[in-house]
């Protein structure tokens, strides 16, 4: 084993090494390598930057991977050395089973602050489908041999929800996860596909209101936005004619808007409103007062 480099430290609880970048399967990642990142990374690296060691980790053989050595993290690490042509990279040989290496790699990808709303939802339901797995006590299933497998490796099985186990570990608060739950569950593979590297993908909102749509619809208006001819749901709605009566034009989401803070509004200051507006809803009937005669007349 080469020693480390003085740039970085290497005090991991795994070994280090320099493993051949063709000993390195790369496929089966949850996120996509960004080429302009993995290109810029190189860049630097040419110029001299240190980054710290990928992690790996030895394949079982009946994962059907020919190589030694699976990728675990540093997906963008590992592209930058392939553009530069390095034959080697620096790696921690990582003691994990397939499950624990996946959950490894989605904890290390939902503490970045670059991370989408749309991988960060793709993250968080990977792992929910671990946690489930780890946790079969908690309610959602996991299998016997799964659950043997993760106990040999001594990780704790705990009674917590899920939302808090992942709140603890990365920082996010009940609402972002459920909501990024809600995304990943409800967008098909396809538009997830056509999304990636899109203004929608870094907006949550407008996953939310495309998750909302038919698998149909998501990946047409997933297609529109992705050809720059959609900027919105609402505009892909209404460019392929699936808008409904009034939506879009903007004085019916005001009232839209309006009637909602008015549902809002306690008894007493829906009364306050009427005031200002010289309105009275007297048994069931609106009506408008008259601000000059003092008597009123129905509206």
């Amino acid at each position: 084993m080469l020693a480390p480099s003085p740039a970085y430290s290497e005090d991991t609880a795994f070994p280090v090494e320099d493993v051949p970048l063709a000993d390195i399967h790369a496929g089966n990642r949850l996120r996509p390598v960004d080429p302009a990142w993995a290109e810029a990374m190189a860049t630097a690296i040419e110029a001299g930057a240190r980054v710290p060691p990928i992690t790996v980790r030895r394949p079982d053989r009946h994962e059907g991977i020919e190589q030694p050595f699976a990728l675990v993290i540093g997906g963008h690490r590992y592209e930058a050395f392939r553009l530069l042509g390095r034959a080697q990279i620096r790696a921690e040989i990582a003691d994990y089973d397939a499950v624990r290496a996946r959950l490894a790699e989605v904890q290390e990808n939902l503490i970045r602050s670059e991370l989408t709303a749309l991988d960060r939802a793709v993250f968080i339901a990977e792992h929910r489908r671990i946690w489930d797995i780890l946790h079969p006590e908690a309610g959602r299933g996991g299998d016997r041999r799964s659950k043997e497998a993760i106990n040999r490796q001594s990780l704790p099985i705990g009674q917590r929800r899920f939302s808090d186990d992942v709140a603890a570990r990365c920082g996010l608060g009940e609402r972002t996860i459920r909501d990024a739950l809600r995304i990943a569950e409800q967008l098909a593979p396809e538009a997830i596909s056509l999304l990636r590297g899109t203004d929608w993908a870094r907006n949550a909102s407008e996953l939310q209101r495309l998750a909302a749509e038919t698998a149909e619809c998501q990946v047409e208006f997933a297609a529109l936005h992705a050809r720059g001819e959609a900027a919105s749901v609402l505009a892909a709605k209404i460019a392929t004619g699936k808008a409904a009566t009034g939506e879009g034009d903007p004085q019916q989401i005001l009232l839209e808007r309006t009637l909602a803070n008015w549902n809002r509004l306690d008894a007493k200051r829906q009364q306050s409103f009427l005031d200002l507006a010289g309105l009275t809803v007297k048994e069931g009937t609106r009506k408008r007062r008259s601000k000059t005669s003092g008597h009123g007349g129905e509206a």
